[in-house]
C-alpha cells in the first residue's frame, strides 16, 4: 500500500505531527510506502518539497494568499489565525499523487494546496483522508472560532475581521468549501475527540463521515532520563521543585501565558517557603516576570530536540494553560518523558490528562486553579512523584506510541481501500 502524506511545511505543531505519523508508519512492520509532500521543506528519502515551476507558484500563492487577507483583516495579532485558502498549487499530475493508494491531507494552507485542488483529488477516484489540527477546515476561515459558533450556520459577521458583515469573506469561503467539498470520497480525522466533536456540529461536516484518532509521539526518543542533567547545568539543586512552560511565543495569546503568571504569582503569595523555580522554553521577555517571586531560567528559542527531552526531565511539572488547543504535541512529550501535566478544561486537553494520576485538569480560566493544580502535582497530594512519573510514561506509551497510533491508521487505510 502506498500512502501520501501531504503537509504545507516541516516544521510547526500540524507538520510535526504529519512528520511523527509518517515516521511510526514507516517503522512499523505493516508494509506500507510512505511518502510526504511539502510546499516548502527539505528533501530526504522519504519527503519531497515541490520543485520547478510548482515550487515557485507554491511561493508565489503563499505571498498572494497573505497579500489578499491583508486588508480584511483586523489588525496584526490575528494574521496568521486566518487563512482564506485563495491560491495554491494543483498538485494532481504530480507523479506521487498519481501513484498513490491512499492520499492522506494535514495542514495545507499558505499557498499550497487549495479546496479547488482538493475537489480535483478526490475526482480522481483514490480514497482521501484529511486529518484536522484545528478548526480550519469547517470554517469560514478562521484556525480556532474562540466563542463564535457560526461555522454551525454559514459563517459571516467574522470576529476576525476589520468590518464584520453577515456577507462577508467567511460566509464565501464557507459556501465554496460546502459546494467542492461535500459528498466528496474523503474521511475527515479529528485529532482529538473534542475536535471530531465540533467538526460534527459544523454546517460543512455534520453529515460526513468524521471519526478521532490522536497522532503520535516517539516515546524511544521522549522518555525519562538519567545522568548529568539540565538541572545541574542552570545550578538548580535537586531540592528545588521546577514548573517548565514550553511554547513558540509567550506572547501568542492563545497560549495564556497570562494565566501562568497569575498562577505563578499566587503560589508565591500562599507559599510560606517557596522552593520553586521555572525553567521558560520559548520566546519570551524576562519584564513578564518581574512580579514572579521564585528564579527563572528562559532557554529562548531551541531548536534541539534533545535539549527539549533534557527540559521535561528537569520539569516536576510541565504547566499549558493554553485557551485553545487540540491535541498539542507537548503534551504528548511531557507525558513521554514522566513529567506530569497541568491545564485547563478545554479542547482536547483533557482527554490527554487524566486528572489526578498523570496531572492535574484546572478549570478553564482560572488562575487559581491552575495554581492549586501545580501545588497539587508539587505537594504529591494523594498520589507520590513516583506515581505520576509511571502514570505519566504509561499513558504516553499506550495511547500515543508509535506502534500503537500507526497500527490504527494502518486500519483506516485498509477501511477506507475496502469502502
Amino acid at each position: 500500500m502506498k500512502v501520501l502524506l501531504l503537509s504545507t511545511y516541516m516544521g510547526g505543531g500540524a507538520a510535526n505531527c504529519a512528520i511523527r505519523l509518517g515516521e511510526a508508519l514507516q517503522s512499523s512492520s505493516l508494509g506500507l510506502s510512505v511518502k510526504m509532500m511539502v510546499r516548502k521543506g527539505t528533501k530526504n528519502n522519504w519527503v519531497f518539497p515541490l520543485e520547478g515551476l510548482d515550487k515557485l507558484k507554491g511561493d508565489f500563492s503563499f505571498v498572494a494568499e497573505r497579500a489578499y487577507f491583508l486588508p480584511f483583516e483586523k489588525n496584526k495579532k490575528i494574521r496568521w489565525a486566518f487563512s482564506p485558502n485563495n491560491v495554491g498549487v494543483d498538485i494532481t499530475h504530480h507523479p506521487l499523487v498519481k501513484e498513490a493508494d491512499v492520499i492522506h491531507l494535514h495542514w495545507v494552507n499558505h499557498g499550497f494546496i487549495t479546496v479547488d485542488t482538493i475537489k480535483k483529488l478526490a475526482a480522481l477516484g483514490k480514497p482521501i483522508i484529511w486529518s484536522m489540527h484545528d478548526m480550519w477546515i469547517f470554517t469560514g476561515g478562521c484556525h480556532y472560532s474562540g466563542s463564535c459558533r457560526n461555522f454551525e450556520q454559514a459563517c459571516g459577521n467574522c470576529q476576525f475581521l476589520k468590518i464584520p458583515s453577515e456577507n462577508d469573506i467567511t460566509k464565501g469561503i464557507l459556501a465554496e468549501k460546502l459546494s467542492k467539498l461535500k459528498n466528496k470520497n474523503i474521511r475527515f480525522v479529528g485529532s482529538s475527540k473534542w475536535l471530531a466533536s465540533e467538526a460534527r456540529k459544523s454546517k460543512l461536516l455534520k453529515n460526513e463521515h468524521v471519526t478521532d484518532m490522536v497522532t503520535p509521539v516517539n516515546t524511544s526518543f521522549f522518555r525519562p532520563i538519567e545522568g548529568p542533567t539540565l538541572r545541574s547545568e542552570l545550578g538548580i539543586s535537586s531540592s528545588k521543585k521546577v514548573i517548565l512552560f514550553l511554547a513558540m511565543s509567550a506572547e501568542d495569546e492563545r497560549k495564556g501565558f497570562q494565566y501562568l503568571l497569575q498562577a505563578l504569582i499566587l503560589l508565591g503569595q500562599q507559599s510560606t517557603k517557596p522552593d520553586f523555580e521555572i525553567i521558560i522554553v520559548g520566546k519570551s521577555n524576562s519584564k513578564h516576570f518581574t512580579e514572579v517571586p521564585f528564579p527563572i531560567h528562559l532557554l529562548g528559542l531551541v531548536s534541539d530536540k534533545s535539549r527539549i527531552v533534557e527540559a521535561y526531565n528537569a520539569a516536576n511539572v510541565f504547566v499549558i494553560p493554553s485557551l485553545e488547543d487540540n491535541l498539542p504535541n507537548t503534551i504528548m512529550e511531557s507525558l513521554a518523558c514522566g513529567t506530569p501535566v497541568v491545564g485547563f478544561n478545554t479542547g482536547g486537553i483533557p482527554e490527554m490528562i487524566d486528572h489526578k494520576k498523570t496531572g492535574y485538569v484546572a478549570e478553564f480560566k482560572n488562575a487559581q486553579d491552575l495554581a492549586r493544580g501545580i501545588q497539587w502535582v508539587l505537594d504529591e497530594e494523594g498520589v507520590t512523584s513516583a506515581e505520576l512519573k509511571s502514570n505519566s510514561r504509561i499513558k504516553a506509551e499506550s495511547h500515543y506510541s508509535y506502534p500503537v497510533v500507526a497500527k490504527k491508521y494502518f486500519d483506516l487505510y485498509n477501511e477506507v481501500l475496502k469502502s
